[in-house]
């Protein structure tokens, strides 16, 4: 009965220890922007329902904010096939990976084995005098030796393992967001050079015509050579913007086929204009500067805070001031 007594006392005790944590406190630093909302006459337009208030603006999705059906598709698109946004995700799988080991080594390690043996035995050796065959089995389960978490070394290095992952997980949502930004900045910036690219061929039909009508002037004599070589300078000045603007068109096609990460459709690439494929959703005044504390870089920087304090939880136990 003692005996049974000092068991449940050791287990006890263990199972104390491991429930201790080396880990530091956690305490999220303070917002250095005000609590309340300002006043004043440059705050009188803002709504009540949104000054110092939380706004579903962070919650509005990309599909909401853009209403075009073109850049749908190129966001799509680079959602799909994007190089950087996939080795995100591939890093994501490896964080999950690590924190499954790290969470598995606070259990024993569980092992089985079995066996099997079959021996033909003679007559002439058979204590029956007669021949037969013995079969024997032998089987075996046990427990490898593992790490009792006396001062949770293994759950600090749990913890920092899934902060890590919150963190990668975070950091994918940053690059989503910064993709999807540069796939809309760079379609905008090529609907707004493929009108240019039209006002630069107005252009050069307007002056062409007028040179041809300072030829004819000359012809008649009422204009000088000096009034026709002035017509030909704006006319290859026109020329020029029209090549520069073709150029910054192709610059433009070839750097959102490389955001899209694939072919674009010919539809995208030679229609639409700015006026009619460029419009975005409103975003409503007065929102909180809390969203700032919402953003996907700013909770990875977060949590990689989180990981290092639980990383000190980790090294604590190992930690000696003879060694410092």
């Amino acid at each position: 009965m003692s005996r049974f007594i000092k068991l449940c006392s050791l287990s006890l005790l263990a199972t104390a220890l491991a429930g201790c944590s080396l880990i530091p406190q956690y305490q999220q630093p303070a917002s250095p922007v005000a609590a309340q909302w300002p006043s004043g006459p440059a705050y009188l337009g803002v709504p009540a329902s949104t000054a110092g208030s939380a706004s579903p603006a962070d919650q509005l999705a990309w599909q909401q904010f853009f209403s075009d059906p073109a850049m749908r598709q190129l966001i799509t698109l680079a959602l799909q096939n994007n190089r950087d946004l996939r080795v995100a995700a591939l890093n994501i799988e490896a964080a999950r990976a690590q924190y499954q080991i790290e969470k598995a080594n606070l259990f024993p390690a569980v092992s089985a084995s079995g066996s099997g043996t079959s021996q033909r035995v003679p007559a002439s050796i058979s204590s029956t005098g007669q021949e037969y065959i013995s079969h024997s089995y032998t089987a075996g389960i046990g427990f490898s030796a593992y790490e009792l978490d006396v001062f949770g070394r293994l759950s600090s290095l749990k913890q920092q393992a899934l902060e890590n992952y919150f963190s990668l997980e975070e950091t994918r949502r940053s690059t989503q967001i910064s993709l999807v930004a540069e796939v809309a900045n760079a379609y905008l910036t090529l609907l707004a050079d493929r009108q240019h690219l039209q006002v630069a061929q107005q252009t050069l039909k307007s002056q062409q015509a007028s040179y041809e009508l300072t030829r004819r002037k000359l012809e008649v004599g009422a204009a000088t050579e000096l009034d026709l070589s002035d017509a030909d300078t704006t006319v290859q000045t026109a020329l020029a913007d029209q090549a520069s603007y073709q150029r910054q068109l192709a610059q433009d096609e070839n750097a959102l086929t490389l955001l899209v990460g694939s072919s674009i459709p010919a539809d995208i690439l030679q229609g639409g204009d700015l006026e009619t494929q460029g419009r975005l959703a409103d975003v409503p005044a007065g929102l909180p500067s809390a969203l700032l504390q919402r953003r996907p870089d700013i909770l990875a920087a977060e949590h990689d805070l989180k990981a290092a304090n639980a990383n000190i939880g980790a090294r604590a136990p190992g930690f000696s001031p003879a060694s410092a």
